[in-house]
Order: C-alpha cells, then structure tokens, then sequence
C-alpha cells in the first residue's frame, strides 16, 4: 500500500507538473507602459518626453537611459521626473539624484530612486525630457523626419508602446506622409493637424521602433543652413519605403502561412504531445517501481553495537553518502584520544569585564598528543589517522607537543591542501564501496533520456504548434532530472547505512535506554566519536552527556582533562566549541536605420 501511494505520487508528480513553467522568486523587471510625446518646432528642433511605467519584483535602488547620438547634431535640457518633482543633478549617486553624461558617441542617464523600490510587482512611473537639436532636415521638396524613438539597446520587452508626434503646424494629413519601421505587428496613422500616432501593442527586446515623416518644408522656416540641402529626396524616400514595404508585406505572409500550419499542426497533432507525456509517465513509472524500490529496511529497534568495521571517519563516509565534513575529523579525533594517542585539556575559562562591568567567559580546549604512545604504537594507526595525526602535529603544531583549537582557525589554506588528499584516504580506507545499485543507476539513465527525448518532441513541437507547446517544453526539461529519485542504494551499502542508522537512533534515545541495559562495558567514549561522526546536533550530543554523567560519572572519558570539577556539562561546552571550530574551518575549506534610439536598464 505504501509503495503504491508513492507510484501515485510520482505519477501526479510527472502528468500534473511536466507542462506547467516552474515559477521561482528572483529579482527582475519589467517595462509594463510606454508613452512618448514629441513635439518639432519651426527650426526642426524636437522636445521629447518619454514616461514609462516600470515594474519591479525585489529590490531595486536605480535605472538608467542610453542614447546614441550617431545622426544627432546635438541632444540638450536633459530633465528626470518623477511624479512630476525633477532629480537634482550630482554624480554621487545619493537618492533623488541623476547623473548625466555625454559623449561622442552616446548620451547616459543614470538616476538613483529617491526610496529603494521593495516587494513584488511594484510600479512607478520615470518620466525623461530632453531636446533633439536638428531632428528635421529641410530638403528642396519636402521636410523630413527620421528617428529612432525606442532603440535596439533595451535588454527587456516593452509593452503598450505609443508615440505621439506633433509637426509645427495644423499641417492637413493630405500633406503628410509616414512610415513605421521595426515590428511587424506596429501600426502609424495621421491624425491630422499634423498629428501623427504609432502604436505596438509589444515591442521586443532588441527591436528598435522609428518613425519617418515628410511634410512640406515651409513648415520649418527658421531651419539653419547646416539642415538644409538643395536637393530633391522625396523621389529616393518613395523608392526605399516601397521596397522595404514590400519586403515587410513578404514576412508577413510568410508569417501568416506560418501561423496557418501550426494552428493546422496543434489541431492534428496536439494531442499526441499530451499522449506522449503519458508514455513516458507510465515508463518512468514502471522503471521506479521495478527498480527504484529502496533495499533498505525501515529500522524497528536501535543497537548499540559499535560496527568495527568502519571507525567513525568511514561511517562518516558511508553515512553521508560518500561525503566528508568535519564530523569525520572530529569523530577521528574522539577516536584517537580513547585509544590513547592523544589527550584533550580544557583550559581554565578566561573572564573579562565588558564597559558595563559584566563578566564574560571565554571556553578554550587544546590537543595534548601522546609522544610515547604514538612513538611505539604508531603502527596500529590506520593511513588515514596517521594522516590526520601528521597535520595536526607537524604542520600545524610544528612538532609542538600540544595544539590549541583556536590555531586552527587560522589555518584554512592548509586544511584545504589536506583535506582533498585526507578524503581519498579515508574512501581507501572505506574500500570504495558502490554508492548506487547498477540496476537502478541503469533504469534512472534510460527515463532521463526518455524525459530528454519528450524535451527535444516539445522543442520541435513549439516551432511546429507555437507558444501552446511552450509549457511542455519547459516541464519535461524541468522534470527530467527527477528520474534520479529511482537511485538506489548498492545492496552492501544499504546494510552498512541500516546499521549505521539503528546505531544512530540507540545514541539518540540513550537518555530513554534503561541504566543497566549493557552497562558493563558499555564504550561511552567510543559512544562519542559515533555520535559525532552520526551526525548527532548539538543538543541531542549534550543530552548523550549528561546521561552518562548522572548514571557512571565522568571517569568513562579519561582522555578529557577539566579545568573544573570534571562535569559533563564542561565537556558539553569543550566538545561544542570543538564542533564549531572545525566545522567553521571545513566549511571554508571544502570551498567542502535613422538616428536615435534608446536603452536602458535599472539595478
């Protein structure tokens, strides 16, 4: 029944969630509004204002603004607004601030918020002036009016883009003549009275959106000489916007008889994606319950055996999966110091009044190593306990006869250099044991491939269906890693972990075992580099202590030298500070087209 439940599980698992997008919290932006009013004077100057509605999710302190100045004689009376107050001008980038800055090749705007924008799906508005010098030019025909109003420089899509153009005058539609460039999907209309209007309802990422107008050059009678040229244009503008229009009118056939065959496409074949995903469900389903069925038993009582086949750093290994941490470390040294190699001493508690006169305590505990016992008995030492013996005393006690664990701490670069070669010997030790049943690695390879298979269907599927095959793609992308949850454990590994783990749950629930169970001879000490090396917390370690204390005293840990009265709640302390210690060295050390055109961004 159980194992049923968890192939239901699975099952759901892979139907529900394969073609559905994983949604995750992150920081990012989005350009939800668009307005952009530009009005051309008499000289063929224009005063441009651009408002666009940003929307933040997270934290956000600034933005910036990027316009190339190729084509431009010249950009001027930059202004940031918002809420209708300006940003004053610095450069220190404090709140409530814009730095402007300009060379030849662009204009940079960069404005600190003057409140960090916090929190999803926030909105505010940015609204940008700035004057473009000579946008116009006056030709012996006509006047005309070529720019760039949103760039290819914009990282993020915009959406409900307009643009609202004013020529000098009430100049009738009949005399005006416009174009749209950019988009296929962007639309231009003459208003009249010299109005002129483009919209696009989604402007993507690295598409630009310009405009080109002609009107009758008496329209801009105070143009200076440098924007005037006497020539005729008109005929070379009608030439180039016929071609360009008649290559936009092929795309978007080409485009429409596209979106004709995967709308034929969805309608014959959509289903099959759906039967697809169900195939490789009910595959990866079979090979889970035929091979991803875990050998391991649930275990039912706890055991107090000490499994002397594997000293605390190789349980350590075995139990974490093939992983070290500073467990291994210090379960091998509570080894050692029971075995006689070394001593652990607690120095006495050094205080100290703060400003307010209160007293502080400060634990220190120092290695002790035993010169004679690992003079004459060093061969009894496993590889890697005399590995980790050598480093500790020679490289970093300098042959010192004794090492505080504060010293350690300053020692990270060498704990790196260790440790790597320190792992191997441990896993030599641990005879390399196979982590995974070949079977099961087998069958998890085989449904990974399949799931990958369905995500190259579903990415051929989106070209040949569109955006409604999107999701399925992403899911079986997604999911396809999780065909590894039918990893299983190597038979021999599965019952080393199982005794490792009764072994465990004996040293969890010590204090709840009764006080004569196995007292005579019981290893306490040896107790303590399991509990370690088991990953015991801190809490449930100190309650393992404090249990022997009250039932045998603290002779059981001859190795540990107390500067008080010999309380396991001092050994409780020492043995805390050792943990985090070590486990804060290891942790580091396991490091286990026309002119214009905008960009931007914000941070």
């Amino acid at each position: 029944m159980i194992m049923l439940k968890k192939s239901l599980t699975f099952l759901t698992l892979l139907l529900v969630c394969a073609p559905l997008p994983i949604a995750a919290d992150e920081k990012k932006w989005a350009i939800a509004d668009v307005e952009i009013s530009a009005r051309v004077d008499s000289v063929g100057d224009m005063l441009v204002e651009e408002k666009r509605l940003y929307k933040f999710w997270g934290s956000f302190s600034y933005a910036f603004y990027e316009l190339p100045l190729a084509g431009l004689l010249e950009v001027d009376q930059v202004q940031l607004l918002e809420n209708g107050e300006p940003y004053q001008l610095a450069d220190d980038k404090s709140p409530g601030t814009v730095a402007i800055k300009k060379d030849e090749k662009k204009l940079f705007v960069r404005w600190q918020f003057r409140e960090k924008t916090r929190g999803n799906g926030v909105t505010r508005e940015f609204v940008l002036r700035f004057r473009v010098r000579g946008a116009v030019r006056a030709y012996r025909d006509v006047a005309a009016l070529y720019y760039k109003f949103i760039g290819a420089g914009w990282d993020h899509s915009s959406e409900n883009v307009r643009v609202n153009i004013q020529l000098p005058a009430a100049i009738s539609a009949e005399d005006i003549r416009a174009w749209a460039h950019g988009p296929l999907n962007g639309a231009i209309a003459v208003q009249g009275a010299g109005r002129v209007e483009m919209t696009v309802a989604r402007l993507p990422r690295r598409q630009f959106f310009e405009a080109r107008l002609v009107f009758p050059t008496q329209y801009i009678p105070a143009a200076p000489a440098t924007l005037r040229e006497d020539r005729e244009i008109l005929p070379l503008i009608l030439n180039e916007e016929a071609r360009w229009a008649e290559e936009a009118n092929r795309q978007r056939e080409k485009l429409a008889a596209h979106q004709r065959w995967q709308a034929e496409n969805r309608e014959k074949y959509f289903s099959w994606l759906w039967l697809g995903l169900l195939a490789a469900a009910l595959f990866t389903l079979y090979m889970y319950r035929r091979y991803g069925q875990s050998l391991r038993r649930k275990p039912q009582h706890v055991d107090s055996t000490i499994p002397a086949d594997m000293p605390p750093a190789v349980a350590h290994y075995v139990f974490n999966a093939h992983q070290l941490t500073g467990g291994a470390l210090l379960g091998t040294l509570f080894d050692l110091a029971g075995r006689g190699y070394l001593r652990l001493q607690q120095e006495k508690n050094e205080s100290a009044k703060n400003w307010f006169g209160a007293t502080s305590t400060k634990q220190e505990v120092k290695i002790i190593f035993e010169e004679d016992k690992l003079r004459f008995a060093a061969p009894a030492l496993l590889p890697y306990e005399r590995q980790l013996l050598d480093f500790l005393r020679i490289d970093l006690a300098q042959n010192r006869s004794q090492l505080r664990l504060d010293e350690i701490k300053k020692q990270t670069k060498a704990f790196h250099r260790f440790f790597t070669p320190w792992r191997k010997a441990v896993a030599l030790q641990a005879d390399n044991p196979k982590l995974y049943d070949s079977a099961s690695r087998r069958a998890s390879l085989i449904a990974f491939f399949v799931w990958l298979l369905m995500a190259a269907v579903s990415g051929l599927a989106v070209y040949a269906m569109g955006d409604s095959a999107t999701p399925f793609l992403i899911g079986t992308a997604v999911l396809s890693p999780l065909t590894f949850v039918m990893l299983r454990f190597h038979p021999d590994m599965a019952k080393k972990l199982d005794r490792l783990q009764t072994l465990r749950n004996y040293l969890k629930r010590f204090s709840q075992t009764s006080p004569t169970s196995g007292a005579v001879g019981q290893p306490f000490d040896q107790y303590m580099s399991y509990a370690v090396a088991l990953g015991l917390n801190t809490k449930e370690t100190q309650q393992l202590l404090h249990t022997v204390e009250q039932r045998h005293g603290y002779a059981v840990f001859p190795w540990f030298i107390y500067a008080g009265n010999g309380s396991t709640t001092t050994m409780s302390a020492a043995m805390s500070s050792m943990i985090n210690t070590v486990g804060s060295t290891m942790s580091s050390a396991s490091g286990a087209g026309g002119a214009g055109g905008s960009g931007g961004g914000a941070g």
